[in-house]
C-alpha cells in the first residue's frame, strides 16, 4: 500500500476548498449587533443578602429599665432616666431613691437569667441594643448600712481549758445576707429563698 506525503496531501486538501464556491446561511451576517448576540441563557446565582448590624446604644440615649422584687418589700418598678454609661451601682441607687427606702446599696442583689451582676459592670455591657431589660431584684432582710457579718453571743460558759465558749449563737440578719448571697452564686434565683429558709429552719432547731 503506497502512502501519500503529508505535505501533498495538504495542499491538495486546501486547493480544493479552495475551488468550492462559499455558502452562508440565510440568517449569516458578517458583523453581529448586540441585539443578534446569542444569548447564553446562564441562570445567574441568587445574589447575597447583607443583614443588617444591631445598631449599638448610644451613650446618651436613655433606657427602660425594670426592677421586681423576688422577696418583701414587694414591688415592680421602672425606671426610664437611666443611660448606657451607668454603672449597676448607679441603677441600685436610682432605684432606692424611687421607691423612698434607706438600704446598703452593696446588700442589694441585681440577678439577670438567675445570675448576680457585679456592681462595676455598665448597662451597656448587660442590656440589649433594644435598651430594655428586666431585673430581678434581692433584697436583704435589714435596712440601713451593713452591719458586721460577726454573729452575736448571748452568753458565755467557761470550757475544762479554761477558754469562754458561747452557749448559744445567734446570727444577726447580716450574716444571713451574706449567706444568702454566697447561694445566689450557687443556685437560681427561685431556688436561693428555699435554700435560705432551710438553712434558717435547721439553724434555729438545733439551738
Amino acid at each position: 500500500m503506497s502512502t501519500v506525503d503529508e505535505s501533498v496531501f495538504c495542499k491538495a486538501f486546501l486547493h480544493l476548498l479552495s475551488a468550492q464556491e462559499e455558502k452562508y446561511d440565510a440568517k449569516f451576517t458578517a458583523e453581529f449587533t448586540i441585539e443578534q448576540r446569542p444569548s447564553l441563557k446562564a441562570p445567574f446565582p441568587a445574589m447575597p443578602v447583607i443583614k443588617k448590624k444591631k445598631a449599638a446604644v448610644k451613650d446618651d440615649s436613655h433606657m427602660t429599665i425594670g426592677f421586681k422584687s423576688l422577696r418583701p418589700p414587694q414591688f415592680n418598678e421602672e425606671i426610664t432616666s437611666l443611660q448606657p454609661s451607668d454603672t449597676v451601682l448607679a441603677a441600685k441607687r436610682m432605684l432606692i431613691a424611687s421607691l423612698g427606702l434607706d438600704y446598703d446599696l452593696t446588700s442589694i442583689r441585681l440577678l439577670l437569667k438567675g445570675k448576680v451582676v457585679p456592681d462595676s459592670r455598665l448597662l451597656k455591657e448587660v442590656v440589649g441594643p433594644s435598651g430594655k431589660c428586666q431585673f430581678m431584684v434581692m433584697m436583704p432582710s435589714s435596712r440601713g448600712s451593713s452591719q458586721p457579718a460577726t454573729p452575736s453571743v448571748s452568753s458565755h460558759i467557761t470550757s475544762k481549758d479554761g477558754y469562754s465558749v458561747p452557749e448559744k449563737v445567734i446570727l444577726s440578719d447580716a450574716v444571713w445576707s451574706e449567706i444568702s448571697s454566697v447561694l445566689e452564686k450557687h443556685l437560681e434565683a427561685d431556688e436561693v429563698k428555699a435554700a435560705l429558709e432551710r438553712l434558717q429552719r435547721g439553724f434555729h432547731s438545733s439551738h
